[in-house]
């Protein structure tokens, strides 16, 4: 380091230290006139309550004087308050008398009484007065009317000037001319310093002082810019001249330490230089007053001249070339040139290693400055090359070129000043975005977007700003609006870039996922960060999807869902154990049954090769998701891993049928196929993955084998037993509790009910009755216990009967009379409960009421096939002979049930022998019927009374 710069640092740090120490003598000053006021009003109003006020020491040094910006902007006391000063002035005496009588018990001393010692004090500032009425009138008049004033009359000068020289002064030398304009700026601005010494007229003086230094400046620009007025022929020698004018704006506002005489001389400089056509002397007049400007923002609260210097240097610009002002929109190339420079100058206070000599501005205001700057720039340099080009054609270089600018200026600076580089970064981005929207069509600008948002997600997780983040979350939706607008079915678009896209934009979401927990100490930001990693993995999973369902051949579509399932299980159970992108889960099950339509493309014909891929993928992911644990969140669906069990075995049963619906199969080899299938599917989920749910869904195969089983004909012949082969065998290699093996039986039943159907349809009920006790038999001699089954064989079998006894055929004589089928089916009525219903009470009591049941069965239809033969006559001696046979068998195997029914029997038909056979039948068959019922009747009572003793130690071991 040099001795210069040393020095040069020691001065500063001096003046640092002397403004800390003015502002810290400045705020104790005021705090004690503060409580002394406030302590000769309490004084005043309960003089004996009021405790005496201390006064501090004052140190021998007077205070220095307040700066006069302070002063200018206090207002004077008006009457009311200048009222009050004898009492103030009277409180003060007295507390200043007391001072050495203050209590021993007052309390410790405050912060302000602290530091009252050091600091001197100052003569008090006059408080405030209350707003009244009439004070924005005042303002307006005293501030505002003062300033549109000499903005007219310096417009009104340049005029005169120009009307001037056309009809009074024409014949005068330029030199002369030009020495009236400056003597006039001359007196302006000495008119202004002689005003401004009166305190009453600080504010009016520095506004006309104002005034006349933009007049000046504007003197300087037109002895070489103007014609009529020049007597400079150097263009250097008139900049020179220029950058002297802004240093004497520049060195009075200074000088003055008037913020209102620099905001106003360069507003009104750079509005003269406007009242003259663009050149290149009036761009380089108005980059000078953008020096100037941005000169003022190095002074700490100087930060309204530098906004007022960048405010009047745009609006000069557009209204020379946008607006059209002062003879039109030129072509000069200046108007090309002109706005970098400017844009330069104001950018200097964003600049890293620059910033920090920028006091005039905070970090907020400074990024406000370098945004209003940048959007000003951008949008005038943008208008400029549309007047000067007239096509969009090359014009993605300026949002190309300026946005690479920003972007290395907002990452270069961002680790010094966040706010200001974030700035930079976010405006950055948003330029090299829109030149990527003009330069790229077509699958490039998805694919753009896609690598931006990619790009944008890696800064996120390196810097963790804002903007990247914002601009990944726009890249990525642009990259899914642009890709289906792209989905027509006339896309020429190549396949492998709608893969590319959809993987960049899923990749995406990894990082943004990582940069949420590297930057977790930041909850809005993270919380933000994780809404939009979704976002952005959903797009991502859409175009997926998009590109599996529609972009893909028909064959392809399936295999390919059912391969980015897989993986997305993969990835979720075996690389994110802690479920970081819960949304992987939620994918591997869209995915998952998005395969299952894509096996049924409509009209198209899959070839073989499809159904085999998806279901091998299921049984992959059927693996995958066994024996694994709930997850603990809430949102996460791999909490529930039978939901990815029950979709895998699905999908693999699904795929299992479709592979045989497209083989060239006849019926009956899709019947072998899909029965072979189902066993080897049961024994794979027993012996190799050992799943339940993938023996089940195996047994789903069952069903489309009895479908196709309901198409054949009995010609089939022992091919329509094979689905009961393979229920049965599907039986022992499930286990015995399992949901499968119910599944099965149920299938083995059905399948043989269907199969007899076909073979036998007129007697197929009477096979299943058979069916049915001989399956009890079997059943109770293995283990006691009858199969479900054989109830269901039998009460389908009954059902079957009673629908011919009932609606198939009539109650009358039949000629020739059908074959009576059915003697089985009543048969195995009785045999069925007689087997299968001993033991307890309650069972008995089942037995005894399906007993009732079948003997009402047998008299319903052995009373129909003597109808058919001989009509209702002979019902009677039916009925009787029953009745007494059912008694008999009731007393000799102790069935009450069976007794019971009997006589019901012989009293219906005793009722019906005396309501209507005695007067309809004939002599012999009256005779026939009387005797029957007769001889039955004696010979019951008479084993009544025989055996009476007997029969009633049976009845009460009944009742019992």
């Amino acid at each position: 380091m040099t001795d210069k710069e040393t020095e040069s640092y020691r001065r500063e740090l001096q003046r640092l230290n002397e403004r800390v120490d003015a502002l810290a003598r400045g705020r104790a000053a005021e705090m004690i006139e503060i409580r002394r006021s406030i302590h000769a009003l309490e004084q005043r109003l309960t003089p004996q309550a009021a405790p005496a006020f201390v006064q501090p020491e004052a140190p021998e040094e007077a205070p220095p004087m307040l700066p006069p910006t302070v002063a200018e902007e206090v207002p004077e006391p008006p009457a009311k308050w200048e009222s009050i000063a004898p009492a103030l002035a009277a409180a003060k005496a007295a507390a200043a008398a007391v001072t050495a009588k203050a209590p021993a018990s007052s309390p410790p001393p405050r912060e302000w009484e602290s530091i009252a010692p050091q600091a001197p004090l100052p003569s008090p500032l006059p408080l405030p007065p209350p707003a009244e009425k009439g004070s924005f009138e005042l303002r307006f008049g005293r501030i505002w009317l003062v300033r549109l004033g000499i903005a007219l009359l310096v417009t009104g000068l340049v005029l005169l000037g120009n009307f001037a020289y056309k009809n009074w002064i024409r014949d005068l030398p330029a030199g002369v001319r030009l020495a009236a304009l400056y003597l006039g700026s001359f007196l302006i601005s000495g008119s202004g310093v002689y005003l401004g010494a009166k305190e009453t007229m600080r504010r009016f003086g520095d506004v006309l002082l104002a005034g006349g230094l933009a007049f000046f400046y504007w003197c300087t620009f037109a002895a070489h810019h103007v014609p009529r007025l020049q007597v400079i022929e150097s263009p250097v020698t008139a900049g020179v001249l220029l950058l002297g004018a802004a240093g004497a704006i520049v060195g009075v506002s200074l000088r003055r330490d008037s913020r209102v005489t620099a905001t106003m001389g360069l507003l009104l400089a750079s509005y003269s230089t406007i009242l003259q056509p663009l050149g290149w002397l009036s761009a380089t007049s108005n980059v000078v007053l953008a020096v100037a400007g941005t000169s003022f923002l190095l002074r700490p609260g100087w930060a309204l001249p530098g906004m007022a210097s960048m405010a009047g240097t745009y609006i000069a610009f557009f209204w020379w070339q946008i607006a059209g002002g002062s003879g039109g929109r030129p072509d000069d190339p200046s108007a090309l040139w002109f706005l970098p420079p400017v844009w330069a100058v104001f950018a200097l206070p964003s600049v890293i290693g620059v910033s920090r000599h920028f006091g005039g501005l905070s970090e907020r205001a400074r990024s406000i400055f370098a945004s209003v700057n940048n959007i000003a720039f951008f949008l005038l340099f943008s208008a400029l090359w549309m007047e000067q080009h007239r096509t969009w054609e090359g014009y993605w270089v300026v949002p190309g070129v300026f946005g690479a600018v920003l972007l290395a200026m907002g990452v270069a600076g961002r680790s010094r000043d966040d706010v200001a580089g974030g700035v930079h970064v976010a405006q950055g981005l948003a330029a090299l975005t829109l030149a990527m929207a003009i330069k790229l069509d077509g699958f490039q600008l998805a694919l753009g977007f896609a690598m931006q948002t990619l790009a944008l997600s890696f800064a996120f997780r390196r810097f963790a700003g804002k903007s990247e983040l914002a601009f990944a979350l726009v890249a990525g939706l642009s990259t899914l609006f642009v890709s289906l607008g792209q989905a027509g079915p006339s896309s020429d678009i190549p396949l492998w870039s709608h893969a590319l896209v959809a993987a960049l934009l899923v990749a995406a979401a990894f990082p943004l996922r990582d940069g949420c927990d590297r930057w977790v100490a930041k909850r809005d930001l993270a919380q933000a960060a994780r809404a939009i990693t979704s976002i952005v993995f959903i797009a991502g999973g859409l175009l997926t999807m998009l590109f599996c369902m529609h972009h893909l051949a028909a064959p392809w579509r399936a295999p390919a869902c059912g391969v980015v399932a897989l993986g997305w299980s993969a990835f979720t159970l075996l690389r994110d154990p802690q479920r970081r992108l819960l949304e992987a889960g939620w994918a591997a099950l869209v995915f998952g049954i998005a395969s299952l339509p894509m096996l049924y493309p409509g009209d198209i014909d899959l070839p073989w090769w499809p159904p085999v891929m998806v279901a091998l993928l299921g049984l992959a992911g059927h693996r995958l998701w066994l024996d694994r644990d709930r997850a603990p969140l809430q949102a996460d669906i791999a909490k529930v891993p039978e939901v990815f069990l029950w979709l895998t075995a699905l999908t693999v049963t699904v795929a299992i049928s479709k592979e045989v619906k497209t083989l060239p199969f006849t019926e009956t080899y899709e019947l072998v196929a899909l029965a072979s299938a189902a066993v080897g599917m049961v024994a794979v989920g027993r012996f190799l993955i050992i799943s339940p749910v993938l023996q089940i869904a195996a047994v789903l195969l069952l069903p489309l084998a009895l479908q196709i089983q309901t198409r054949l004909t009995g010609d089939s012949g022992v091919l329509l037993f094979i689905p009961v082969i393979a229920a049965l065998g599907v039986i022992p290699l499930a286990r015995p509790t399992a949901v499968a093996v119910i599944l099965a039986r149920f299938a083995a039943g059905f399948s043989w009910l269907i199969a007899w159907n076909k073979l036998a349809p007129d007697a197929w009920g009477e096979v299943m009755a058979a069916s049915a006790v001989a399956l009890a038999i079997v059943s109770m001699r293995r283990g006691k216990i009858t199969l479900p089954e054989s109830w269901a064989f039998l009460a389908t079998a009954t059902a079957e009967l009673l629908a011919h006894t009932c609606v198939l055929y009539r109650w009358v004589p039949m000629n020739p009379a059908p074959f009576p089928y059915g003697a089985i089916t009543v048969a195995s009525c009785f045999a069925l409960p007689l087997l299968a219903l001993a033991g307890d009470a309650f069972h008995r009591s089942i037995r005894h009421g399906l007993l009732l049941a079948a003997s009402a069965l047998l008299a319903l239809w052995s009373s129909q096939a003597v109808i058919w033969h001989f009509d209702w006559k002979p019902v009677a001696i039916l009925w009787t002979v029953l009745g007494f046979g059912l008694v008999s068998v009731g007393l000799w195997q102790k069935l009450s049930a069976l007794r019971h029914a009997g006589f019901a029997l012989l009293a219906v038909a005793l009722v019906k022998l005396f309501a209507v056979d005695v007067w309809d039948f004939g002599t012999f068959i009256r005779i026939a019927a009387f005797l029957a019922l007769g001889v039955a009747l004696v010979v019951l009572g008479f084993f009544y009374n025989r055996f009476a003793d007997a029969l009633k130690k049976l009845f009460e071991a009944d009742e019992a």
